[in-house]
């Protein structure tokens, strides 16, 4: 079957986009009516047939996709430039990335024109996608430099230079599909990509790749773990870069502070000597072996030796980890035993070390399944939002949503692996823990009597065979004979249960059902006779009380009480400003002296870690360190003082919380951390001047809640 150029294009648009494509997408993308985009789709159908390969996958919710594995959808793209000679047409976003990829390795500066040329865009465009970097470059805290007649330079340091170089890698062109793990490079289809591929291979090129595979597997060794495929190509990255970087007169230098503290670290003496024995470099640059060491403390975990996950250093994490199970399981109104208590704590942990350290030195991470877990696991979401409060509290800074659904993963997971289970399955995955265990948890929903007896990277399942397991699951297109092997996508859609049942047989057991009737049910039962104006959050509360819960937790706007507000003060230091918030709270009696001294003590110790946002600084202590009744209070200031953070400083904005248990105060400070994510709503916090005006921008906020 021949397809129209129209038809090829179509399939492309539909292979390469990561977002959610539907008939009124292409409807506009292509000028062209629904009916024709319906018989479009028809005939594309029908060439995938034609090709030995599963129709498009249509959702209302997700859109038009095709759900098959990566390796085959490079093959299709290779086909269908047989098919059209027309070229690969970079999206707006990609020509951004491209052209940040030129400026990062630029030696000088460069001409508008000489980039246009050297990426065949049109002069015009790239003025425009120009425009467009320089915001995402604001975010950074990055800029371009631009002179007539002279061009255009990235202002950068060099440690915000190798970070934005990295994470194009990571973020947004997936190093998880480069196979550099396996000795080689993985063409992934595109001419985009193909930039990129050739961009890595200059850099790689001259190495020997089993000496750097080598090298990695001498740090595992040294560690007791294994990190994840994708963990391993990021590491082998930063040392190459580093190196590169290095001998072309490009050193970094990192904070003291940063470089004394990592240093202390198991990674960082493991990578020294692991340097010394295999390359001999960076012998006088402790920065450099910081620098690498940190992608190293950042990386995703596999696999720990037992035993070494709980050493003496992790003990402040271990009592928030647990402090963070405590809440999860009043949430979720259940009572964990010894053994599913310590999996879950061993696996968060796992997951939580590494992630403290990417949010702790702003390391990009990526979760492609964030939308799907919140739509589709809702509930463990937002209990993993509650929990994840304590871990702000302790990072003092603010817990991206992408690790929130990484921990929803593991509640979920803990919650579906209590049903006896008998076939005996192996998972291959060449991502983090995280997505072992969101298709560890659609397992178990549908298929209740199999047994989960391990994970494998594709690194590892390959070094042995498994004559113990029933079936192998994967994610990736593996070649494995000994056992029927079944490719799956992480979030195992309709087809893949299918594909499954047929292996499975008689052995399926019929989902089980919570109760006798569903939140969805009721809710259309509520539509027959009502107009419903906020569907979600009447069925997440529907939800929470088919559980049993009935305890509500206080909010914000009931919290912060009109004599705990003090507006526009002065303050000649910190000190004094944390005092002005402490001072009401002590009158009031509900903190003692012990627990301002406490907060000034973790200031000192913790240096400006509280001011978690620009203007805003959220001080606290424990509850043991003299809370008599859960309280906050808000102080802003006229003139800003300093806290010695390198980009919020100057802070007008105050709030002491102190809480007297793990949970009560969670609903109000997630609603607290929701508005000073917005710099326009802080602004308006800091110039209000009556608390009316307070709590107006505090119940705006929570009306606004789902």
């Amino acid at each position: 079957m021949i397809l129209k150029e129209r038809q090829v294009q179509m399939i492309k648009e539909i292979l390469k986009n990561t977002d959610k494509i539907d008939t009124l997408f292409l409807k506009d993308k292509f000028s062209i009516s629904e009916r024709t985009v319906r018989n479009d789709l028809k005939d594309i159908d029908g060439y995938l047939e034609s090709e030995g390969l599963p129709k498009l996958s249509r959702s209302k919710k997700l859109g038009i996709s095709m759900d098959v594995s990566d390796i085959v959808k490079d093959q299709l793209v290779q086909k269908l430039k047989l098919v059209d000679d027309s070229e690969y047409v970079l999206s707006p976003e990609e020509r951004m990335h491209a052209i940040l990829l030129f400026l990062l390795t630029a030696k000088e500066r460069t001409s508008v024109q000489e980039i246009a040329d050297r990426l065949d865009f049109s002069k015009n465009t790239l003025v425009e996608d120009v425009k467009r970097l320089d915001k995402y470059l604001d975010t950074k805290s990055c800029s371009i430099s631009k002179k007539r007649k002279l061009g255009m330079k990235l202002e950068a340091s060099e440690f915000q230079k190798r970070q934005l170089y990295i994470e194009l890698f990571i973020k947004h062109f997936n190093i998880g599909k480069w196979a550099i793990v396996s000795g080689k490079l993985k063409d992934i289809g595109s001419d985009f990509h193909m930039v990129l591929q050739k961009e890595l291979e200059e850099l790689l090129r001259h190495w020997n790749m089993e000496k750097l595979i080598s090298f990695t597997d001498n740090l595992q060794k040294k560690l007791k773990l294994r990190y994840t495929d994708s963990s391993l190509n990021t590491l082998i990255l930063a040392v190459v870069l580093s190196n590169h970087r290095y001998k072309n007169g490009c050193e970094i230098e990192l904070p003291l502070f940063q470089v004394q503290t990592i240093k202390l670290s198991q990674e960082y003496k493991a990578l020294e000597e692991s340097l010394d024995e295999s390359f001999n470099w960076f012998e006088n640059s402790s920065h450099e072996r910081a620098f690498i060491a940190m992608y190293m403390l950042s990386n995703k975990i596999l696999e720990q030796e037992e035993g070494s996950v709980f050493s003496a250093s992790l003990e402040d994490l271990k009592e928030t980890t647990q402090t963070m199970i405590r809440v999860f399981e009043e949430d979720q109104n259940i009572n964990l035993d010894v053994k599913e208590r310590e999996k879950l704590l061993k696996g968060l942990m796992l997951h939580l070390e590494p992630a403290s350290y990417r949010m702790r030195y702003n390391i990009a991470i990526t979760n492609p399944m964030l939308s799907a877990i919140k739509d589709k696991y809702r509930d463990y979401y937002d209990s993993a939002s509650k929990a994840c409060m304590h871990l702000s509290q302790r990072l003092h800074l603010i817990v991206p949503e992408e690790e929130v659904a990484y921990v929803a993963i593991y509640f979920g997971g803990i919650m579906e692996s209590r049903r006896q289970k008998s076939l005996k399955v192996m998972l291959v995955c060449n991502a983090g823990m995280a997505t072992v265990r969101i298709l560890e948890t659609r397992l178990l929903e549908e298929f209740q009597d199999i047994d989960i007896i391990g994970h494998q990277s594709y690194s590892e399942f390959r070094k042995k065979k498994w004559s113990d397991v029933d079936i192998i699951i994967s994610t990736l297109d593996i070649d494995y004979r000994e056992r029927p092997v079944v490719v799956v996508q992480p979030m195992l859609e309709e087809e893949d249960v299918l594909r499954l049942k047929r292996y499975f047989s008689q052995r399926v057991v019929k989902k089980t059902q919570s109760a006798k009737f569903s939140s969805d049910e009721i809710i259309d039962i509520v539509e027959k006779y009502a107009t419903i104006h906020a569907k979600k959050p009447l069925k997440r509360a529907i939800e929470s009380l088919m559980r049993g819960e009935r305890k509500k937790d206080k909010k914000l706007s009931e919290l912060l009480m009109p004599d705990h507000v003090v507006l526009n003060q002065s303050a000649e230091n910190w000190r004094e400003a944390v005092k002005l918030a402490t001072s009401r709270l002590i009158f009031s009696g509900d903190i003692q002296r012990s627990y301002e001294e406490a907060i000034i003590k973790n200031i000192e110790r913790l240096k400006a870690y509280v001011v978690i946002k620009p203007q805003v600084a959220l001080p606290h202590a424990k509850p043991k360190d003299g809370v008599n009744k859960l309280a906050m209070s808000f102080v802003s200031l006229e003139k800003g003082v300093n806290f010695g953070h390198s980009h919020n400083d100057p802070v007008r904005l105050i709030v002491v919380l102190a809480s007297d248990n793990s949970s009560s105060h969670l609903k109000a400070l997630d609603t607290l951390i929701r508005i000073i994510k917005d710099p326009k709503r802080v602004d308006e916090l800091i110039e209000a001047n009556t608390y009316d005006e307070i709590i107006s921008i505090i119940k705006a906020e929570e009306e606004n809640e789902i």
